[in-house]
């Protein structure tokens, strides 16, 4: 147990952003609630180190309703659509050219993603393989444009 104080402390504030939402519009205001926190006598220094719109895709198109249809018959369940994570600038990207994107992983609950002890289990390996061949071969039937 160390009883001093510190003299500098350092944070990483990490945040995705939610269909609606944009960096232009949400950076300063988080700047502002952490400048408003900091006691007078403190020094505050903020970096932004990368950052990007959020993307959002109708689950109801033809590319995403394929997928799913190519994971459930790989999987023998149909999935869920979940909307989390995915701060990969290119979705954004392809979103505003209305480009559908399927971003997506292999595990239970319990496989702790992205935790110090995160997990994969071998067979999820060769499911998600599957799924993918299924995909890409599904995804072949698109017409072109779509």
């Amino acid at each position: 147990m160390k009883t001093i104080v510190p003299a500098a402390a350092e944070a990483m504030l990490s945040m995705r952003l939610a269909p609606g939402q944009s960096l232009e519009q949400v950076v300063p205001a988080i700047e502002r609630l952490v400048r408003d926190a900091v006691p007078a006598e403190a020094e505050l220094e903020l970096e932004l180190l990368a950052g990007c719109d959020p993307g959002s895709f109708h689950p109801r198109a033809p590319a995403i309703g394929l997928a799913a249809d190519a994971f459930e018959r790989a999987l023998g369940v149909r999935p869920a659509f979940v909307r989390s994570g995915g701060s990969l600038p290119i979705v954004p990207a392809l979103a505003r050219r209305g480009i559908p994107t399927v971003l997506t992983g292999f595990d239970l609950p319990d496989g702790n993603i992205h935790a110090p002890n995160e997990r994969l289990l071998v067979e999820h390996v060769e499911a998600g393989v599957a799924a993918a061949r299924g995909l890409f071969v599904t995804w072949g039937q698109l017409p072109r444009g779509v």
